[in-house]
């Protein structure tokens, strides 16, 4: 009879470290701050990766706001800008990649597809302006 209770015990103390584990583990991947990307950047505090200045950054407090045109669209685009403001990167809302452009002769920024014009603070994509500075 006493083998039989410290099997059973045995049993259970096996199953409890068990599930103890699997608690655990679960408990550390719901953390608030634990979704890390491949640069460190923790996105549930608002940070993403700024391929233009090789950081971590809060778009929303570093960049610049663009509106968009279409007023059925609700979706805000933002632009950074590099330290000398020869370069600026995009981040469109629907896009995962951002997008880096190049200051041109005239003072705006571009490249084949995607103009801002830094005169109008406007945003041009394939001809159309999609985006305004707020």
């Amino acid at each position: 009879m006493r083998q039989i209770g410290t099997l059973i015990f045995g049993i259970l103390l096996f199953i409890s470290c068990g599930s103890v584990k699997d608690t655990k583990d679960a408990e550390t991947s719901e953390f608030v701050g634990n979704d890390k990307d491949k640069h460190g950047c923790i996105s549930s505090a608002g940070y993403t990766w700024s391929e233009l200045n090789q950081n971590c950054i809060r778009v929303f407090a570093e960049g610049h706001p663009l509106k968009p045109v279409d007023k059925n669209d609700k979706k805000v685009a933002f632009i950074v800008f590099n330290e000398d403001k020869s370069k600026l990167e995009l981040f469109l809302p629907d896009s995962k990649a951002t997008t880096i452009l190049s200051q041109l002769e005239n003072g705006n920024y571009g490249s084949k597809d995607i103009i801002y014009d830094e005169n109008d603070s406007s945003l041009i994509i394939d001809g159309t302006m999609k985006y305004k500075l707020e």
